[in-house]
């Protein structure tokens, strides 16, 4: 709600989306999945805010990731939250709120 009172650019367009795909209807599970544009807010606020800042993991084999070996029974850290802000992942103004680097082919365009 925060992003969407500082962004209402992008308020209105999930207001107009809503309203084209739903009018007066109650939401359905297949009405809510053709929301694009809601879903891309709620992923891009997931990941400027996501619910675990880190991830905890115990490798359960040797794993070979990369040129990195990880033997079995290790504990793996990954900071979400860093990954998720990092720009070498976003590119310039990863904290920035933009939905639209969600679009179709983005993640594909920077190897994700």
């Amino acid at each position: 709600m925060y992003l969407l009172a500082i962004h209402t650019d992008w308020e209105e367009k999930a207001r107009e989306e809503v309203l084209e795909f739903l009018g007066q209807q109650n939401p359905t599970t297949e009405s809510i999945s053709r929301l694009k544009m809601v879903g891309m807010i709620i992923n891009e606020t997931l990941r400027l805010y996501p619910p675990f800042v880190l991830l905890q993991r115990e490798v359960t084999k040797n794993t070979r990731l990369g040129k990195l070996k990880i033997p079995a029974g290790i504990e793996v850290i990954i900071a979400t939250l860093a990954v998720h802000h990092s720009s070498e992942v976003w590119g310039e103004g990863a904290h920035l709120f933009k939905p639209e680097d969600l679009m179709k082919g983005s993640l594909e365009q920077q190897g994700m």
